[in-house]
């Protein structure tokens, strides 16, 4: 008989997740708001329901028979935790899944610990996000509360667009909070994988190319990142630092840092596994090491694999696009011609209209190339000439 694993709809994403699940030879349960929603219809069966509201997940855990619930990323990984623990199945803990959604609750946890992080004052109101950004000096990142909205930073160097950038933020939170942050400068990265009866395993480095101001966001990711061994070392260890102080005893996790000249500094900790899709993608094809299937196991209750399979480097680049409506693509099957590209993939279609990459969610609606390569820089270098080659004509939506 097949393990049964409840699989949260926290968006597109999930469809990866159900494929994986069923690869594995689980039973691949979806639990959604709509029983019709698209990324839900390769599950086994779909159980709808509030993915925010911890009994109907209790609900759902019980009435279905689960054995296992899916690790899932942003809002929803409080209420899963919480109906796994209470239903004795494998999750992150209560206590760390609260402290990790909300970045002002478990931060202040981690500066009592001494763990090096990014300088921030929680905010209400666009006055308020004003004062802190006042006080901590221009210029300021301001981003949503929660953790995992480290998608929607925008920095801001002059105090009128404050307001602008307040705004953005809270659209994103359901508190409608956000966090006034100081710059740090450096190179960014995420460092995945699990936490077994409190001991840290890596699943991976990853190095993330973060454009230009104002908007913060992933363009680019690359593994293995070039590091000496004390800085990889001091990486990660300020990564299991920081989840042993959120009393992270086991659990996926996903731990964003950025490398000073003083050291790493610790931005993001999430409770969930590669979140969820693109740096999954690149760590299976860098070392062979598949986070989500680890995922799946850790929620089975089964033992993940953390061995590495290969040495090898990998990119994945978004492709840019400019706004407005779509009239010509150009280049796709030239840029999968590339050597060392791998996939290419176009979401957009002529007639769609484009609006200007703020955001991750805007990023992701153009396309994407994924490239492998001897090492990192390989592979980087392939992704690149590839998106460079793809032309995404545009004319003017009001035109």
């Amino acid at each position: 008989m097949p393990k049964r694993i409840l699989i949260l709809d926290c968006g597109p994403g999930i469809a990866r997740v159900i494929a994986e699940a069923r690869a594995l030879g689980y039973c691949a349960i979806a639990f959604s708001e709509d029983d019709a929603t698209p990324h839900t219809q390769t599950a086994n069966e779909v159980r709808t329901g509030e993915c925010l509201d911890p009994t109907q997940v209790m609900h759902a855990i019980e009435e279905r028979k689960i054995d296992g619930v899916f690790p899932p990323f942003g809002h929803c990984s409080f209420p899963a935790a919480f109906a796994a623990k209470r239903c004795n199945l494998p999750t992150l803990s209560e206590t760390a899944a609260a402290l990790m959604q909300y970045k002002h609750v478990g931060f202040g946890v981690l500066a009592k610990r001494e763990v090096p992080l990014i300088v921030l004052r929680v905010v209400e109101t666009a006055a308020e996000a004003r004062d802190a950004a006042r006080a901590l000096g221009l210029p300021v990142w301001v981003g949503a509360d929660e953790t995992y909205s480290q998608t929607v930073v925008m920095e801001v160097d002059h105090l009128d667009d404050v307001p602008l950038a307040f705004s953005r933020a809270t659209r994103h939170s359901l508190v409608k909070t956000a966090v006034v942050m100081r710059p740090v400068r450096g190179r960014a990265f995420y460092v995945d994988g699990i936490v077994l009866d409190g001991t840290f395993h890596l699943s991976g480095l990853i190095g993330r190319d973060t454009g230009e101001p104002p908007f913060r966001f992933d363009r680019g990711l690359f593994a293995p990142p070039a590091l000496s061994p004390r800085e990889r070392d001091e990486i990660v260890g300020v990564a299991a630092k920081a989840l042993d102080a959120l009393e992270c005893r086991n659990g996926c996790v996903h731990v964003g840092v950025i490398m000073t000249d003083e050291g790493p500094v610790v931005m993001d900790v999430l409770g969930a596994p590669s979140a969820l899709r693109f740096p999954a993608d690149i760590l299976v094809r860098a070392h062979g090491i598949d986070t989500l299937a680890n995922a799946l196991r850790f929620a089975a209750g089964e033992p993940p694999r953390f061995e590495a399979a290969s040495n090898r480097g990998a990119a994945l680049f978004w492709i840019p696009a400019r706004s407005g409506v779509v009239t010509e693509i150009r280049g796709i099957e030239e840029a999968r011609g590339v050597p060392g590209v791998e996939e290419v993939v176009m979401e957009l279609r002529p007639g769609d209209v484009m609006r200007h990459a703020v955001d991750c969610e805007t990023r992701d609606r153009v396309g994407y190339v994924v490239a492998t390569g001897d090492d990192a820089e390989t592979a980087v270098r392939a992704a690149k000439q590839a998106i460079n080659l793809c032309d995404i004509e545009t004319r003017p939506a009001y035109s």
